[in-house]
């Protein structure tokens, strides 16, 4: 069994960390545990109702989700045995958490992987193509309950009556805002940009923005462009741009996790002045990121 004891960040982190350990664990018929998606556990079918959070999923009978106090503890008791550094756990630790670079599928790490109990810590945990050659069983096992995904079906259907292309727009803010010094951090004006080389690009087509962000939006920031803000909670909007035709925004696990759930082509916003092409956007079957 894995153990992924680490909490690499907010939701999309959390979704592109478990999928490449999920997709070792397929590839192997290898267990893998991660008490470490506590946080977004509610979210998910499969995934709710699992003391362990095991795949392959097991609903737990003799604990509920309802008892928050056990789930809380199981981070802290693997913490603890980290610190201790149990010789009888093997624990795989990535010292730098942006630059370590572990391949699960690389033959020199079986030995480790392969023992009964592996301690996993670290962000860049990677196995990019067997994400791509698992990628159903993932998109299952990850499958959000209904209440997520009803209003962005319903939306989505009711727009494709009006427009014929809908591309989704991630405006990330938060904490971008510090992420590498806020590189990516941008304006609305940046987003604008953005959307109007898009329009340039498909000319007579009908095309509708469908903008997601995890802060306020001005609408009025838009004007002239066909635009929408979904302001729903942050697995609505992860529902809302996997099903839009395009999607643009800043490099970001998040807006990663959409394109490679929903197969839509993305193309990350990174030189400013760079005068994209469609041959720019690509579906993110490797579920990748380079920062």
């Amino acid at each position: 069994m894995i153990i992924i004891n680490w909490q690499p960040g907010q939701l999309g982190n959390c979704l592109m960390l478990w999928s490449h350990f999920l997709a070792y664990g397929i590839e192997h018929d290898k267990k893998i545990m991660n008490p470490r998606f506590l946080q977004y556990a509610s979210y998910f079918e499969k995934v709710d109702n699992d003391f362990l959070f095991l795949y392959p999923a097991k609903k737990s009978t003799f604990l509920s989700r309802n008892n928050d106090y056990y789930f809380r503890l199981i981070p802290y008791i693997l913490k603890l045995s980290t610190i201790l550094k149990l010789k009888s756990l093997p624990i795989v630790e990535l010292p730098d958490f942006y630059k370590t670079y572990f391949d699960l599928e690389d033959v020199t790490n079986q030995d480790i992987l392969n023992k009964k109990v592996v301690f996993c810590n670290g962000w860049r945990f990677r196995a990019p193509n067997l994400v791509k050659k698992h990628r159903k069983e993932i998109i299952d096992f990850f499958q959000p309950k209904k209440d997520y995904q009803s209003s962005p079906i319903a939306k989505i259907a009711d727009l494709r009556t009006k427009n014929k292309i809908i591309t989704g727009v991630h405006i990330r803010r938060g904490d971008f805002k510090l992420f590498m010094e806020g590189r990516f951090y941008f304006s609305d004006a940046i987003y604008a940009q953005a959307m109007k080389r898009f329009l340039e690009l498909n000319k007579e087509e009908n095309i509708l923005f469908v903008i997601c962000s995890n802060e306020q939006i001005a609408v009025n920031n838009f004007a002239g462009f066909d635009v929408i803000i979904n302001n729903g909670n942050c697995m609505e909007d992860l529902s809302m741009l996997s099903r839009c035709d395009y999607i643009i925004g800043p490099p970001s696990s998040f807006n990663i996790w959409a394109s490679y759930y929903g197969e839509v082509p993305v193309y990350h916003i990174e030189d400013v002045d760079y005068q994209f092409t469609l041959k720019d956007f690509r579906v993110a079957y490797e579920l990748d990121i380079k920062y």
